[in-house]
Formats: structure tokens, sequence, C-alpha cells
């Protein structure tokens, strides 16, 4: 692939993960001051921290696309692929967040 086409792919990526941060952010936090409230809640319910909690959400994600790369010979790139390494870089993200918080 060329570098162009890198670029163009990555633009498009990331207005979908705007989109997705958006749509998941107000439909999972269930707050309208703190899209990361859905992490913090848990952490209280399951004792562990926030990051503990995205870790194994985003672990989910992982898990389903390393069965996709180790049993699919010739991958091609579906929708549901495609939404979980979206996910995966969001959860990265909201990762980034959590982290830059606790700053």
């Amino acid at each position: 692939m060329s570098p162009r086409e890198v670029l163009v792919q990555l633009e498009a990526r990331v207005d979908r993960i705007k989109v997705l941060c958006r749509s998941k952010g107000v439909e999972y936090a269930n707050s309208a001051q703190d899209d990361l409230a859905n992490f913090k809640r848990l952490s209280e319910q399951v004792g562990v921290s926030p990051e503990v909690v995205l870790w194994v959400l985003l672990e989910k994600h992982l898990d389903a696309l390393r069965f996709t790369i180790r049993h699919h010979q010739g991958i091609t790139l579906s929708e549901a692929t495609e939404g979980r390494i979206d996910d995966a870089i969001l959860y990265l993200h909201l990762l980034d967040c959590l982290m830059r918080e606790r700053k």
C-alpha cells in the first residue's frame, strides 16, 4: 500500500473513531459530564482500577482479532474486523485519557 493510501485509510479511520467515540461515549458512560464514567463505576464495583477495567474490555476485542488472524488464512477485512480494530484504537485512546486524568 502506498504512503498516500495509508494516509487516506488513516484519515477515514480517525473519522470513524470520532463518530464511535461520540455515540458510544454517551451510551456507555451514562454521563453527560464524563465519558470515562463507566470505567470508574465498574472499577468501584469490582475493586480494580478504571485502567484495569478498560484493559479487560480491550482484551475482548484483541482476543477476537487474534482468533481471526490465527484461523483465517488470506484474511480479508470484514466490517466486523474493521469495527474491532476501531474499537481497540478507541480503547487505547480512552486509556490515555484515564492516565492523563490521573496526573
